[in-house]
């Protein structure tokens, strides 16, 4: 089950990323538009040197918004499995966060 909801997740945004151009206008929303930036913006800051700490920080706020609101869904309705599969997100977004404040904070 775990291959087949994989390639679906995989499926759904290549079908997002095909019609984008398309149809620009059903896809004009924050909740798509935020989290579609924060990828593009990891992408750049894993192949660009230049300023990826600002990249990152932008790229991994953009993606919680929607890893955040899944989040919540999932608390609300007290669903398990949208609560586990989002949290490794937010953990690791975390943590890398702390990572990239604590290396700021460091002397060169």
């Amino acid at each position: 089950m775990g291959q087949k909801s994989t390639f679906i997740s995989f499926q759904a945004e290549a079908d997002i990323l095909s019609k984008i151009f398309d149809h620009p206008k059903d896809f004009i929303h924050p909740f798509i538009l935020l989290p579609l930036f924060g990828q593009c913006c990891l992408i750049i800051s894993l192949f660009w040197k230049r300023h990826t700490q600002k990249l990152q920080v932008i790229g991994i706020l953009s993606l919680s918004l929607i890893m955040l609101m899944v989040l919540l869904i999932g608390f609300l309705t007290l669903n398990i499995k949208m609560i586990l599969s989002s949290l490794p997100f937010v953990g690791l977004a975390i943590w890398h966060l702390r990572q990239l404040y604590m290396n700021r904070k460091k002397p060169a």
